[in-house]
């Protein structure tokens, strides 16, 4: 039997980075942010301005979200993850910021302060998500919802 490395979580509050171990019951993990206030969320949206940002909005419960959650541990860049039982009102919050309706599992693709790409439940692919950020990064994010 293989030995599989567990993801390196790490937990955003402000600026502050702390490092978590946790076992990863799906596969390879990559780097996963997990966000719980606005705040944190607030920098994300300004960190796109300069490069893109990959939001994940993830339920412990739901078999579908844990198969999302494979999916984005699969995904080779940077997730910001939100886990919507313990950060219900930040989860409200980027709905209303973003104007894209809440659903759980959800990624947004956040450039220059627009969400350019959404996905939900079945939708979520470690591929497209990829695609979607290789998009923006070219130029794509001309069109989106603009975050308030």
């Amino acid at each position: 039997m293989q030995a599989i490395n567990p993801p390196r979580i790490v937990v955003v509050r402000s600026s502050e980075l702390i490092s978590i171990e946790l076992e990863n019951k799906w596969g390879k993990g990559e780097r996963i942010v997990r966000i719980t206030d606005v705040d944190s969320f607030e920098e994300l949206a300004s960190r796109s301005q300069e490069t893109t940002v990959v939001v994940f909005k993830h339920s412990r419960t739901c078999p579908i979200s844990a198969a999302a959650y494979a999916e984005m541990s699969r995904f080779e860049g940077d997730v910001a993850l939100v886990e919507v039982q313990s950060a219900r009102s930040l989860s409200k919050e980027i709905e209303q910021k973003t104007g894209v309706v809440h659903e759980s599992p959800q990624v947004l693709v956040l450039r220059k302060g627009k969400v350019v790409w959404d996905a939900s439940h079945w939708r979520v692919k470690a591929d497209a998500v990829q695609k979607a950020v290789t998009d923006a990064d070219g130029g794509a994010a001309k069109a989106g919802t603009q975050l308030s």
